[in-house]
């Protein structure tokens, strides 16, 4: 793979019993910038696994990068959607609180990402404390609802824009 290096190796930490394979990567990231004699530079990503799977490099990266992504979400589910903490004594109970967290947490990606990118890349209790914990007043005019909102919020663009975004959906 071009821009890619990747090396393996066997290290034992100060308090293991025994050695374990760590696979390394630096892939080469191209920066452009406008404030200088050159205007582009190299940069770099760093990836670091310990495994006990022998496998080549590559599947490995492949591998643990699929699954990191995978764990953030659940991490973000338990902690800033609160399934973590929401535990009764019944499991289908504790199943159904579980999949209306998950719920929660797709609802919120899909909000965030009719949005802008800085909407999207916000952690979900940053994206619900201006969303939907916004200072506002649900107003019926005739047969319509609609959200009165205080006229200086300062959030008040982005979340027009998702409305109009959600009513812009048309669904096959």
């Amino acid at each position: 793979m071009p821009n890619w290096q990747m090396t393996e190796f066997m290290h034992k930490c100060a308090d293991w019993e025994k050695a374990r394979k760590f696979v390394a990567f630096r892939k080469k990231v191209l920066v452009h910038t406008e404030d200088g004699l050159f205007n582009t530079h190299y940069n770099y990503e760093y990836f670091c696994y310990v495994t006990n799977i022998y496998d080549s490099p590559l599947e490995i990266h492949l591998l643990y990068g699929n699954r990191g992504e995978s764990e953030n979400w659940i991490e973000q589910v338990k902690r800033q959607m609160f399934a973590g903490s929401m535990i009764t004594q019944d499991f289908w109970a504790n199943e159904t609180l579980w999949q209306m967290s998950v719920l929660a947490y797709n609802l919120s990606l899909w909000m965030r990402k009719l949005s802008d990118e800085k909407t999207w890349r916000e952690e979900p209790n940053t994206f619900r404390a201006w969303f939907v914990q916004v200072a506002g007043k649900i107003v019926k005019n005739g047969r319509t609802l609609w959200l009165k909102m205080y006229e200086a919020y300062h959030y008040k663009d982005r979340w027009l824009k998702i409305e109009k975004e959600v009513d812009n959906l048309f669904f096959a």
